[in-house]
């Protein structure tokens, strides 16, 4: 049974298809977390203003234990914003770093099937040593490093 080359796009058509859908669901997703977050952080800092006005109006003796609150509350709405921004950044890295694999990859394939002579296949649809043609090329994205949580 004859195995295809890599020039033969029969069957790689669907797995590039599927993996361009998944970069564009990537890319939605990150769109619709940052509106969210931008969101959240709206709602956030307007909170923060009805409590510095609940402040120039609140008279009695818990108002002495509300700065404390207020501080507070402005340290988790920075912590929260960063944590916010952080997800963004780390989807958004993500999708580059895919997008560069595959279009590294992309150029690879493109480059070792048009490449004269390089003995990629032969007539019977095998490589050089026997195996079928296109083997060792990268049939799966790269994945990126992890990175480890900003301290």
């Amino acid at each position: 049974m004859e195995h295809p080359g890599p020039g033969d796009r029969a069957g790689h058509g669907d797995e590039v298809a599927a993996f361009k859908a998944d970069l564009a669901q990537l890319s939605a997703a990150i769109g619709t977390v940052k509106g969210e977050a931008e969101e959240i952080k709206l709602a956030m800092f307007l909170v923060r203003g009805k409590m510095f006005g609940l402040a120039d109006v609140w008279k009695g003796p818990a108002h002495v234990s509300f700065r404390p609150v207020q501080d507070r509350f402005i340290k988790v709405w920075a912590e929260l914003a960063d944590i916010l921004d952080e997800t963004v950044t780390r989807m958004q890295t993500s999708y580059d770093n895919y997008l560069r694999a595959e279009e590294a990859n992309l150029h690879n394939l493109n480059h070792h099937v048009s490449a004269p002579g390089n003995g990629s296949h032969t007539s019977t649809g095998h490589g050089v040593s026997g195996e079928p043609a296109g083997h060792g090329v990268a049939r799966e994205p790269t994945r990126p490093a992890v990175v480890p949580p900003a301290k």
